[in-house]
Parts: structure tokens; C-alpha cells; sequence
């Protein structure tokens, strides 16, 4: 029992710094982001952004349906079918899948919001979805906001 005890003390104060940097950044109208480096061809995007000098990073995925929308649209989900990544172009009929949708994963969880853009193929769609996220949501105010403003943080 005691070494059970000595064990979880331990493994406290190991772990306590790690509790203790925890911060809130408020991610909105005022936050500026730099677009990170996506590979094209990637599903993953990711953004530097700061609010109050205080900067974090901000990452995401971007997909390819067929459902269209217009710019900063947000949609909780999107149909199943008709989807594609890069990671996985056979999961919906080949073709369909010409609309990019992002969502950030990191420090939150968004909504999808549509990126405005459609590609005349999916294979260029799946290829440039990801690096389009990024750009788009760092430079174009209406994805900004959508994005944001859309936002489940969790514990």
C-alpha cells in the first residue's frame, strides 16, 4: 500500500508542471494567423495565430464532398457519402467530391466551414483542400470568424 501511495506522489509532482501552463486564448476578430507550412496532397493544415501577443497554434483538416455551400457557410456534419481525403479517396463515388470544407481539430473543435473554393476535379480538390484551409482562414476574415465563432472547447 505504501508503495502504491509513494507511486501516485510521484507521478503528481512530475505532472504538475504540465497542469501549470495551462492557458485561455480567446481565439476571435482581434486574433491574427499566419498559415503554416501544408504539404499539398496532406489533409492536415495548421495555423500560427496570436491574440493578445500570446500566440498558439491552431490545426485543422480539410475535406473534399460534394456538398456545396458559400463562403464561411458552417455545417455540423456533412454527409458521409460523397467525402474524400487524401488518406482515403475511395470513400465515395470518384468525381463527386469537388467542394473543400475545413474544420479546426486543435485547441478546439469547429463546425465545418466551407472554404468557397471547388475545384474541376476531386483529385485536385483532395490535393490542394488542406493548404487551401490554411490560407484562406488565415487571410479571408469571413473563414476567420466562421471558424472561431463555431468553436467547442474541451477539457
Amino acid at each position: 500500500m505504501k508503495k502504491i501511495f509513494a507511486l501516485s506522489a510521484i507521478i503528481a509532482v512530475i505532472s504538475a508542471p504540465a497542469i501549470a501552463v495551462q492557458k485561455c486564448v480567446a481565439l476571435g476578430r482581434t486574433t491574427t494567423c499566419t498559415a503554416g507550412l501544408t504539404r499539398p496532397g496532406n489533409y492536415e493544415w495548421s495555423l500560427s495565430c496570436t491574440t493578445d501577443r500570446t500566440s498558439v497554434t491552431v490545426s485543422g483538416i480539410g475535406i473534399c464532398s460534394s456538398v456545396s455551400g458559400t463562403a464561411g457557410e458552417v455545417r455540423s456534419t456533412l454527409k458521409s457519402t460523397g467525402i474524400s481525403t487524401a488518406n482515403d479517396p475511395n470513400t465515395c463515388v470518384m468525381g463527386d467530391a469537388v467542394h473543400c470544407w475545413c474544420r479546426m481539430v486543435s485547441p478546439a473543435v469547429s463546425q465545418w466551414v466551407y472554404s468557397g473554393l471547388e475545384d474541376l476535379t476531386e483529385s485536385n480538390c483532395i490535393y490542394n483542400c488542406a493548404s487551401n484551409c490554411a490560407y484562406y482562414i488565415a487571410n479571408e476574415s469571413i473563414l476567420t470568424t466562421a471558424m472561431f465563432s463555431t468553436s467547442t472547447f474541451s477539457d
